[in-house]
């Protein structure tokens, strides 16, 4: 019973290092992409820019005041299309 619980730990351990390295494999050979040069890098900048469907930012605010700080926060979420606040 033993041996063979044994036996099958190490057929499974086996799939389980075969598995890994396929999948390592596959990541490596795939993620490789061309290099981009500066003039791309700004054009895809620029139309990623004119093309944002949303915006959300969070405000924090610190106001000195005549007894101590003051401290304020705001999250604002925008969709340009459709148009929401």
């Amino acid at each position: 019973m033993i041996i063979v619980l044994l036996q099958l730990m190490t057929i499974s351990r086996k799939r389980l290092v075969f598995f890994a390295f396929l999948a390592i494999a596959q990541w490596s050979l795939f993620s490789q992409k061309p290099q981009m040069s500066c003039q791309d890098v700004v054009s895809k900048s620029l139309k990623s820019i004119k093309e944002v469907k949303g915006l959300k930012y969070h405000l924090k605010i610190t106001e000195r005041g005549k007894r101590g700080y003051n401290y304020y926060e705001s999250a604002v979420k925008f969709n340009r299309v459709p148009r929401l606040i």
